[in-house]
């Protein structure tokens, strides 16, 4: 049975791992104003350890009622086991604040570290697929870079799950530069990562001569074709452009129309000309 009381904020004590690691200041600040203005309009949750009470959920509430200059909050006292305790707060992440994809990927890794949980147990208490645990998991596993680029937004999780299956470190931060910078779809990252698949199992196994020095081998370029000119591009060379349907119309009819050497929008003709000289007044 829970008990409901004011707790002095110095009291209680931060959960042991905190699902929210990437920092959210607008949504903190938001939170920090409606708390000045109307206090904690709901208690948080804490349990009873044998080290002082501990939040189980409601630590941004808790922090932004330090902030405030609040001295005691709400809190509903309940008894939970540290399993338990964990099931509560990733219902309450998930319903209240929606983690990132690196904070999700933490704590699912939290989950199968401390509580030996498999992949389809995650799966089941978070409701996501175990494909979609697993390729969370495998995040934490690849390139700081391709990690980070993914906390801070300039790559989204789908681009990252493809650039993920490149094994090469130079090819992977090569390619990650273009997605990142030029703002590559996650269709045409799949493509590249195929062609490198394709282009890697063409090489076949590599021996290596150690009685030839071989020279320091050029940057493996990837090749499309232009959807304008049709003519094999560098991928270095594609610029990507963002375009409305009516837009994308107008280039592709434009570029027609000059192929086959026809005007877009050919004026309507007043008149006709005649073999014989020009109309009659």
């Amino acid at each position: 049975m829970s008990v409901f009381k004011f707790i002095r904020l110095d009291k209680l004590r931060p959960p042991e791992f905190d699902a929210h690691q990437t920092p959210n200041e607008a949504a903190d600040n938001e939170l920090a104003e409606s708390i000045r203005t109307h206090g904690i309009l709901e208690p948080l949750l804490v349990r009873d350890t044998s080290t002082g009470l501990e939040i189980i959920f409601g630590k941004r509430r808790f922090r932004m009622a330090q902030r405030v200059g609040l001295s005691a909050a709400p809190c509903m006292i309940t008894k939970a086991t540290d399993s338990e305790a964990e099931t509560f707060k990733i219902h309450e992440n998930i319903k209240r604040l929606p983690m990132g994809h690196v904070d999700q990927s933490l704590t699912f890794q939290h989950l199968r570290v401390k509580f030996k949980m498999t992949e389809q147990q995650i799966s089941t208490l978070v409701g996501k697929s175990i494909a979609y645990v697993s390729q969370h998991l495998s995040l934490l596993q690849s390139e700081p870079v391709l990690v980070e680029s993914v906390r801070d937004g300039r790559l989204n999780f789908s681009i990252a799950r493809e650039l993920m299956q490149i094994d090469d470190k130079e090819e992977l931060q090569r390619l990650l530069r273009y997605a990142r910078d030029e703002g590559a779809t996650a269709e045409t990252v799949h493509l590249w990562v195929m062609q490198y698949k394709h282009d890697k199992a063409l090489e076949g196994p590599t021996v290596v001569d150690e009685s030839i020095t071989a020279p320091p081998s050029s940057p493996r370029e990837y090749l499309v074709v232009c959807e304008m000119c049709e003519q094999t591009t560098r991928i270095i060379d594609i610029k990507i452009i963002r375009a409305c349907i009516a837009c994308h119309k107008i280039v592709f009819d434009a570029i027609f129309a000059r192929k086959t050497e026809i005007p877009v929008n050919p004026s309507p003709q007043t008149s006709t000309d005649s073999a014989d000289g020009p109309p009659d007044p």
